[in-house]
C-alpha cells in the first residue's frame, strides 16, 4: 500500500462508495448486500485489486456509480477488465464510456444481481472459459448476459450499437 498510498486509499474508500444515483434507502441496500450476499467476491475483488496497485499494476483509481475502476493505462495494445463485486480491474479502460467499461459494469450488475451465486459460480465458470475458450469468450452465457444488462443500464446514457457484444 505504501509505494502507491493514494491508490491504495481510493481503493479502500470503494468498499463503502455506492451508487449516487439511488437513494439514501437504495444504497442502503446497496451497502447491505455488499456486505452480506455480496461479500465473498467484494473480498477477492478488493484484494486483487490491492495487489495489483502494491505490485505497481494500477495508475489510476476512478469512481463510477458504486463501481470502483482500478486501472493500469498504459501504451500497450491490451485492453481488458475483471470485476469481483463492485471492483473492475481494467487494463487500458479509458473512461466510463468505454465499451470495455460498460461490459465490466454489467459484472458489477450480476454480482448485485445474483450474490453468492456469482461469486461462487458465475466469476469463476467465466474465469476458465476465458483461459480455455479466449476466441469464443465473448459468445459464453455469462458474459452475453453481461452485455445485455450493460446494454440495458448505460442505453439511455450512452449511444450503444445494437450489436453484440458491446465490448
Amino acid at each position: 500500500m505504501i509505494s502507491e498510498f493514494d491508490n491504495a486509499m481510493d481503493i479502500v474508500r470503494g468498499n463503502y462508495y455506492y451508487d449516487e444515483s439511488k437513494s439514501v434507502a437504495g444504497q442502503l441496500l446497496q451497502g447491505f448486500s455488499r456486505s452480506t450476499r455480496e461479500r465473498f467476491q467484494q473480498f477477492i475483488g478488493y484484494n486483487f485489486s490491492q495487489g495489483r496497485n502494491i505490485g505497481g499494476d494500477v495508475n489510476q483509481v476512478t469512481y463510477y456509480r458504486g463501481a470502483v475502476l482500478a486501472n493500469l493505462q498504459y501504451s500497450g495494445s491490451k485492453h481488458s477488465g475483471m470485476t469481483m463485486g463492485n471492483m473492475i480491474n481494467g487494463w487500458n479502460i479509458n473512461s466510463t464510456d468505454d465499451l470495455m467499461f460498460m461490459h465490466e459494469y454489467g459484472h458489477v450488475l450480476q454480482s448485485q444481481r445474483y450474490g453468492f451465486y456469482y461469486g461462487l459460480w458465475q466469476a469463476p465458470a467465466s474465469l476458465v472459459n476465458q483461459i480455455a475458450y479466449k476466441d469464443s469468450h465473448k459468445r459464453f452465457s455469462i458474459e452475453k448476459e453481461a452485455n445485455r444488462l450493460a446494454k440495458e443500464y448505460f442505453g439511455d446514457q450512452f449511444p450503444i450499437s445494437d450489436k453484440y457484444p458491446i465490448y
